[in-house]
């Protein structure tokens, strides 16, 4: 954790360590030397942190004392000696509740010249905003002794202050003994300036006049102090120095720049990856690889990226998500190399233009062909197995029951998937061809080759060296001007695992991003155990969704919507919720991923805001229901189905026969009414006229920077554009702290 620059010296055997020799108090404490100072202190959430701590006084009196801690418990050893050795061991636990407030427990086994004895210590720390941290501790709760001897409980309650900024801390302690007037009773001030990043100076003055003063310099990830002890009668009184050591990073001067971060992008890449299934393979978390990415543009330290692409595979949104991404890193001032191993395909050579160069595999093949769809017609297999699909709809564009009808598309249908083939066509190749400096001819002539060695990719602009991983290093190296021929000497750094140190009191106030994917159904979300299709279930988001709005630390919700529909009913129940949220007031914010059509826009349309990629699929307003009828497959199979009713339409949704006119009718009146409700609740939440949804409905499908054209959506962004607007929203100043929700995705309802 922080490698914090406290300069500290041990505290005394009233408190383990004397807090009389510290430039810290019970308010500011919050690392490793809080397990002397403030046992609640641990649970402001910093990295596992140990510190090293020694001291010697003008008499020989030397301690030694050793914290490690991580956010819920922490231990600490110190020894001290003058003539004869004492010792004390101390093992703390911390529960952070709430945001703001800690409590925190000590117990200290001391070993003193007159014996033993064990005394527990409780401790509180408070952080109502980011300007203030309150502490209070209560020393030898139990009364410990030793013989006839009992120590009596003693306090320290402490006042931070941050008036302006996090660089200058202001602090004052006040500690005395139970049953103790004021007269007795000690205080100090003091305060803590960082200058420059990780160069920390700081100082206390007493009620006796005596001053302590310190320096400690930050690392990336340790720190170094020293801390000198005068008071006005005695002169030098004490030295002190420390070492600590973390797993989150400091800001400091003295980190080296010129780092090169190193990001895979690799296999099956989804917005919330499905749980366990046996045959449905695994995926790779789009949020970890952004969040690796992000990391990459703040770290000062790091200098270039080397994305390493392989076997990639991705919707067309979550490659655009990707790409604004690498978009931002450039932005930042960052060099961006990108290493295909396997060469790639449109979506993956879409990626890699993003970077400031593109190195291939010799062995790689390149192939941009542009997008396509295929649609698998199955009525005639259906035929021959003699299953008949007996199908109602309201929308002549609502297309997803054609396949089981029609041997063919219908031209409603063929016309709107060639709109969203085209939407992708003009987004991929537009996107290359510019990042490239590619003209439109010879863009023309590399979709007529499709696939090509890179030697042909090279000649025609899509990349700009070829070789293998040891290459792309070096060309990496070059773009940071190094002169550099081995690449063994160019080191890169994963960044999944690392880790920045907060230096803020507080979290800045929660934005969180609910991760909605999978085919809607009734129930819980769950993953399909055999091919791991996702299911998003009504009574998993409308949980989630109801917990978040009444999470007071939680100001904004984004909902992220990856899903081709489903279930009308499931719909419409996650729907009313996302209204409950708006209506409370806490600003609600859809972010559609590669799919938010039919059902997956029903559960959109009610949101504060709506942004969409340019090519998410969305729309569908329609509406269709049915049966399959295996009349045909009975009579193959010899079986005669005996119908026994006890009303006209009992048997209406039996596959033994087809709907008869009557039931068709009635049928089509229930599609009708949902399709009815669906509009009008498009109509209310887009403030669109009703009979301009109407027109725009009909089932048709849209990419989403048509939907825009349309008022479907608001805006076309990515899900860090949305996390944005719903932090403005709810007026959120400064970066939020965003959490993902990902709901449970078992196997098992």
């Amino acid at each position: 954790m922080r490698l914090v620059l406290c300069l500290v010296v041990l505290l005394s055997a009233g408190s383990v360590l004397s807090q009389d020799y510290t430039v810290t108090s019970v308010a500011t404490s919050d690392d490793a030397l809080a397990v002397f100072a403030n046992p609640a202190g641990l649970a402001a959430g910093r990295a596992p942190n140990l510190a090293l701590l020694y001291t010697q006084d003008i008499d020989t009196l030397r301690r030694f004392g050793i914290a490690a801690a991580t956010p819920i418990m922490g231990f600490g050893y110190s020894y001290w000696s003058k003539g004869q050795e004492r010792s004390a061991f101390s093992y703390c636990t911390s529960l952070k509740v709430g945001s703001s407030t800690s409590f925190g427990m000590r117990g200290r086994w001391m070993n003193l010249v007159p014996g033993r004895y064990f005394a527990i210590d409780l401790g509180v720390l408070i952080r109502p905003i980011k300007y203030i941290s309150l502490g209070a501790v209560a020393n030898n709760v139990n009364r410990p002794g030793i013989g006839a001897v009992t120590y009596d409980r003693n306090y320290r309650v402490g006042l931070g202050l941050r008036p302006m900024t996090d660089r200058v801390t202001l602090f004052g302690q006040w500690s005395g003994k139970e049953g103790e007037d004021m007269e007795g009773s000690h205080y100090e001030f003091g305060a803590e300036v960082e200058p420059l990043d990780g160069v920390v100076l700081k100082g206390t003055i007493d009620r006796d006049m005596t001053f302590r003063t310190g320096l400690s310099i930050n690392f990336l990830n340790s720190s170094v102090g020293y801390v000198r002890t005068v008071d006005t009668a005695n002169g030098l009184k004490e030295n002190g120095a420390h070492v600590a050591f973390s797993l989150d990073r400091n800001r400091t001067i003295l980190a080296r720049g010129g780092g090169i971060a190193e990001v895979r992008i690799e296999g099956r890449i989804e917005d919330a990856p499905p749980g366990f299934s046996l045959f449905g393979g695994s995926a790779k978390s789009l949020q970890r690889i952004r969040a690796q990415l992000r990391k990459a543009r703040e770290d000062r330290t790091v200098k270039a990226v080397l994305l390493n692409i392989k076997s990639f595979s991705a919707g067309m949104g979550t490659t655009y998500e990707l790409r604004r991404e690498i978009e931002d890193l450039r932005s930042a001032g960052k060099k961006v190399v990108a290493y295909l191993e396997e060469g790639g395909m449109d979506l993956a050579v879409y990626l890699a233009s993003a970077a400031d160069r593109v190195v291939a595999c010799p062995s790689s093949q390149i192939i941009v062909k542009g997008p396509y769809a295929q649609v698998m017609m199955l009525k005639g297999f259906l035929d021959k197995i003699g299953v008949e699909a007996d199908m109602i709809r309201a929308g002549k564009y609502k297309s997803a029951v054609e396949p089981l009808t029609r041997e063919e598309l219908s031209e409603e249908a063929r016309e709107q998937v060639q709109d969203l083939v085209d939407g992708m066509f003009v987004e991929i190749t537009e996107k290359i061809a510019t990042a490239r400096k590619i003209s439109t001819d010879k863009m023309e002539e590399i979709l007529d080759r499709a696939a090509m060695w890179p030697e042909q990719a090279k000649r025609f602009g899509l990349i700009d060296h070829i070789g293998y991983y040891d290459d792309a290093k070096l060309v990496v190296a070059e773009l940071l001007g190094k002169k550099e021929d081995n690449p063994d000497r160019v080191k890169t750094a994963g960044m999944r695992r690392r880790i920045y140190r907060s230096y803020s009191w507080t979290k800045p106030p929660k934005v969180a991003v609910l991760l909605a994917s999978g085919e809607i159904v009734t129930g819980r979300s769950h993953t399909d155990f055999l091919f791991g299709s996702q299911y998003m279930g009504s009574e998993t988001i409308v949980r989630q969704l109801r917990r978040l709005r009444g999470d007071g630390s939680v100001k904004a919700i984004v909902l992220r919507v990856d899903s081709p529909g489903g279930d009308g009913l499931a719909s419409d129940l996650i729907w009313r919720e996302v209204e409950k949220v708006k209506k409370s007031g806490k600003p609600i914010v859809v972010s559609m991923s590669d799919l938010a059509a039919s059902g997956g826009y029903y559960i959109s349309c009610g949101a504060n805001k709506i942004i969409a990629d340019p090519t998410t699929i969305t729309g569908s307003i329609g509406v269709f229901g049915g049966k399959a009828v295996l009349a045909g497959t009975y009579e193959k199979l010899g079986i005669n189905p005996e119908t026994i009713k006890s009303a006209e339409h009992s048997d209406a949704f039996s596959p033994a026969r087809r709907f008869t006119e009557e039931e068709r009718r009635l049928f089509q009146e229930h599609i009708d009414h949902f399709y009815d409700d669906f509009v009008a609740k498009v109509s209310e939440g887009r403030g669109l006229d009703k009979s301009k949804v109407y027109e725009m409905a009909q089932g048709k499908v849209y990419t989403g920077r048509k939907a825009k054209m349309l008022g479907l959506v608001d805006e076309i962004g990515t899900l860090q554009d949305a996390i944005d607007t719903a932090a403005k929203m709810a007026g959120i100043k400064g970066k939020p702290h965003v959490v993902y929700v990902s709901p449970a995705r078992g196997f098992f309802y």
